[in-house]
C-alpha cells in the first residue's frame, strides 16, 4: 500500500478492486455454450495468476526466511499450489470431454500432456522455486513465460461438441454395441484396402 492520505488509500482500494473484477470478467467471457475446455475451472486461471503476478511484482522486500511467513507470501505460495491444482483438474476434464467433443486444433491437442506440464511447471513449480532462492526477478520472467503458454493452451486445447464429434461417438457406440468394425462419418479414419 502506497504512503499518502486516506483519499489516496481508497484509490489505491479501488484500483486493486477493479484489477481482480477485470481478471475474473477475463475468465468468466469464455463460458460459451459447446466449448468443453472453456468452462469450469478454467474461468480461475486468469484470476490467479493475475493475483501471483501481481503479489510478486509488488511485494515490497523480499522473502526472507528468518522472518517467517507473511501473509502475502503464504497467500502467493497458496496461490501457486491452488491454480497447479486446478491446472490438473483439469487436464483430467479435457481427457474425459474428448469423448463427446473435438479439438479445435488436433494437431496441438496431441501434445496436450507437454503443453500442460510446461505450463505447470511455468507458473506454478519455476516461480515458486525462485522465489525460495531469492530471485524474484527470474520468478516473474517465468510467469509471464507461463501467462503467455496458459493463453495459447486455452485456444490451442479448446474443444467444442459438433455434430461431427456426436456422429463419430454415435458410430463409435453403434460398432461397439454390434462388434462392427466398419465406422463411418465425419472425422473417422478408415485403413486404406
Amino acid at each position: 500500500m502506497p504512503p499518502g492520505g486516506a483519499a489516496l488509500e481508497a484509490i489505491w482500494t479501488l484500483a486493486v478492486g477493479a484489477a481482480l473484477l477485470t481478471l475474473l470478467t477475463l475468465g468468466r467471457v469464455y463460458r460459451l455454450g459447446g466449448q468443453e475446455g472453456w468452462s469450469r475451472g478454467a474461468m480461475a486461471h486468469p484470476l490467479m495468476l493475475g493475483i501471483a503476478f501481481g503479489l510478486l511484482a509488488f511485494i515490497p522486500h523480499p522473502w526472507r526466511p528468518e522472518e517467517g511467513w507473511t501473509l502475502p507470501w503464504i497467500l502467493l505460495f497458496l496461490i501457486f499450489g491452488g491454480d497447479g491444482a486446478l491446472l490438473l483438474v483439469r487436464a483430467r476434464s479435457l481427457d474425459r470431454a474428448r469423448a463427446w467433443a473435438m479439438p479445435t486444433h488436433p494437431g496441438l491437442f496431441r501434445h496436450r500432456p507437454l503443453l500442460l506440464m510446461t505450463r505447470l511447471v511455468l507458473t506454478n513449480l519455476a516461480p515458486a522455486a525462485l522465489v525460495l532462492s531469492n530471485t524474484r526477478a527470474l520468478a516473474l520472467v517465468a510467469l509471464t513465460l507461463g501467462l503467455l503458454l496458459d493463453r495459447f493452451a486455452f485456444y490451442g486445447l479448446a474443444l467444442k461438441r459438433t455434430t461431427e464429434a456426436e456422429v463419430v461417438r454415435a458410430n463409435a457406440t453403434i460398432a461397439a454395441l454390434t462388434g462392427s468394425s466398419r465406422d463411418s462419418g465425419p472425422g473417422v479414419e478408415r485403413p486404406l484396402h
